[in-house]
């Protein structure tokens, strides 16, 4: 199968979306399909060694002229090749006005969640994403909570299908964190809760902040870790602060990419009681981050909002809990700080499942196997 993948997100710019699609592509090759991309993120082709990589230049300003610029550059890459799939990786501008009128190979369009729900609180937005939706030949949604948001949106039932991220269970694994990053975070000795996310309010570490002094209470080596950073984060060093256990919380700021692995070794719970804000049309997808944190065998709890429910196996390789009750929250993690063994077994059993189903060969297999 030769795939056209048309990427708004690739490295070297980081992010969720374009470590996606960029371990897709490096996965469908692995297992023979030849991927070429095209993409408007500057030094793509250069970062590139595996797959050829044309850069485009897209508009800054001027939604019609990057739509424009985007149906311009997926027509002239379908004349140069004989491609047997389009993959779009968002529906917005890069879809728009190709699905329905590029015609030749299938057009797949991939769907997080956000790029679904902020769209839908404006009428023009709603008709552009419905007829979008429906002239593509399949909709790949990240988890089921988009999926139902895709059908919403205006897809044909018929065409959405469900594949979930990937890890990569090679970096991601348990294996000691080097003593060098325990002494830079003073978590030495310590018992680890650690979110790592952008700083934004639907994320919820202000719930954890907010429960923090009765967990620290009861368990006098505590420290939570918030590795990232982000419009919320004066906000929450400010809660910290107020709430009287500052001492107990650590600002990370953004990780190196060569450290975020260590970072899950040194954390005994990985938290993020993520939170659908409706009027905004902010909404965790999916959530990378706690199958990075199982497959390095840390147990970890979400909320029951998105995409969260589909990357953690509530009860048996964590926790999902309502994100408005600070109550529920501070129970789980009450249950798994009070019980090594717990937390023992969630984590073994969040790698055997990171390893069973989401290693990014098996993301390839679901992407080539879907019925047309």
């Amino acid at each position: 199968m030769k795939v056209l993948l048309l990427a708004g997100n690739y490295p070297p710019e980081s992010g969720g979306i374009g470590e996606l699609v960029s371990n897709l592509a490096h996965a469908l090759v692995s297992r023979g399909e030849t991927v070429e991309v095209i993409t408007p993120v500057n030094g793509a082709a250069d970062a590139e060694n595996e797959l050829k990589v044309t850069e485009f230049e897209l508009a800054e300003k001027g939604y019609l002229k990057r739509v424009s610029r985007c149906r311009r550059t997926l027509r002239s890459a379908l004349r140069r090749g004989d491609f047997d799939r389009v993959l779009l990786s968002s529906w917005s501008p890069f879809a728009v006005g190709s699905a329905y009128r590029a015609g030749g190979p299938g057009i797949d369009i991939l769907c997080h969640g956000l790029d679904l729900l902020e769209p839908m609180s404006s009428r023009r937005y709603r008709w552009l994403m419905r007829r979008t939706l429906r002239g593509a030949s399949r909709i790949i949604a990240n988890s089921r909570y988009t999926a139902g948001l895709a059908k919403s949106a205006g897809a044909a039932p018929e065409t959405v299908r469900v594949i979930h991220p990937g890890v990569d269970t090679l970096r991601f694994q348990p294996r000691p964190a080097p003593p060098r990053l325990r002494e830079d975070t003073s978590c030495a000795n310590k018992t680890v809760l650690l979110t790592v996310t952008r700083l934004v309010p639907r994320k919820g570490v202000d719930a954890v902040i907010g429960i923090l002094p009765r967990l620290a209470h009861r368990y006098p080596d505590l420290i939570y870790l918030v590795a990232g950073d982000g419009p919320e984060r004066s906000r929450l060093e400010g809660l910290a602060k107020e709430s009287g256990a500052a001492d107990r919380i650590a600002f990370l700021g953004p990780p190196r990419t060569e450290d975020l692995p260590s970072l899950y070794n040194l954390a005994d719970i990985f938290v993020m009681p993520n939170r659908l804000i409706e009027e905004q049309g902010d909404v965790e997808g999916f959530g990378i981050v706690f199958l990075e944190a199982a497959a390095s065998a840390v147990p970890a709890v979400g909320g029951d909002s998105g995409g969260a429910p589909d990357a953690i196996d509530d009860g048996n390789t964590g926790f999902v809990v309502a994100p408005d009750s600070p109550d529920e929250l501070f129970d789980k993690l009450n249950a798994l700080l009070s019980d090594p063994a717990l937390r023992e077994q969630m984590g073994a059993a969040g790698r055997q499942r990171a390893v069973r189903e989401f290693q990014w060969h098996q993301i390839a297999a679901a992407y080539c196997e879907l019925p047309e």
